[in-house]
């Protein structure tokens, strides 16, 4: 059974629109550096707190794809801090992992608010790396409530949100406030989907699987899908149905104004009927006549 070049790229376009995960993906990992997370460390010093926090972020990045990917960083205790930008290791996550593992401890308090708006202000930008095109997300990991301009942190994060980042946070210790977490995390802020928690900084390994499904699941931006009714469109008018383009000034009004959520089904499914009807009346798709013999 073969295909014909038509029914070939119909198919390709389908299946690049219906894949749930996708290799390229601009992250950035906030990272609390508070003085509570070293203050709990055993006293025997058996293991440092700290360094289990750098790890878990390194092992992380040690499951994401090897290409298509940009990883950011920044810190928080005091102030907010960037570690590095999206550009700073293109194409190389190893040296990310490494400078992430080299991380320095600042200690002292847990301004949240400061690690959200560092990370909007200076890393998630198109002048530090940031692709408008590729899926964000921020990963906010911390082991308490902020401490420092509180009344900032969720109204950053929601601003985070507003640009289109998806954000997922995870809690360390009982001393999170589980309202503040979830509020940090992106909708429908469901625990142990879009926020988590671990008991303790050597219990971090256990929620790596479903943090990672729920980081592959990251939608592309609102810029990206805004776009499709133009790809559709002008493949419509040259090649398939002229009566797309009837319908083509509504959907292009709500894909501007980014005011309808089901706006990329609602394409894909009158591009698929109208190929369909098309192929088959037109070109009697070559799919079809080869099933006949």
């Amino acid at each position: 059974m073969k295909l014909s070049g038509k029914c070939f790229l119909v198919t390709q376009i389908i299946a690049s629109l219906l894949v749930g995960c996708t290799a390229d993906i601009d992250i950035v990992f906030i990272i609390d550096g508070s003085g509570s997370i070293r203050d709990a460390n055993p006293p025997n010093r058996a293991f440092d707190n700290w360094n289990l926090l750098l790890q878990f972020v390194a092992n992380i990045i040690d499951r994401l794809p090897r290409s298509g990917t940009r990883v950011g960083a920044v810190v928080f205790s005091d102030r907010g801090q960037t570690i590095f930008t999206l550009d700073r290791y293109i194409d190389n996550l190893e040296s990310a992992r490494n400078a992430i593992l080299n991380t320095a401890y600042p200690g002292a308090n847990t301004n949240t608010s400061g690690g959200l708006w560092v990370a909007r202000s200076q890393v998630f930008s198109v002048n530090t790396g940031d692709r408008p095109a590729v899926p964000n997300l921020a990963i906010v990991i911390t082991d308490g409530k902020s401490t420092f301009d509180n009344d900032r942190t969720i109204p950053y994060a929601q601003d985070l949100q507003r640009d289109g980042v998806q954000m997922i946070s995870i809690g360390i210790t009982n001393s999170v406030d589980e309202n503040e977490l979830r509020g940090l995390s992106s909708p429908p802020q469901i625990r142990d989907r879009n926020y988590f928690s671990s008991p303790d900084f050597t219990t971090l390994g256990n929620i790596i699987e479903d943090l990672l499904a729920t980081a592959c699941a990251t939608p592309a931006p609102p810029t990206t899908i805004s776009k499709l009714p133009i790809f559709f469109s002008l493949y419509m008018f040259v090649n398939v149905c002229p009566l797309y383009v009837l319908f083509c000034p509504v959907l292009l009004v709500f894909a501007w104004l980014r005011c309808c959520p089901c706006l990329k089904s609602l394409h894909l499914i009158y591009f698929i009927l109208c190929s369909c009807t098309h192929f088959n009346k037109q070109l009697k798709c070559q799919f079809w006549n080869d099933s006949e013999h």
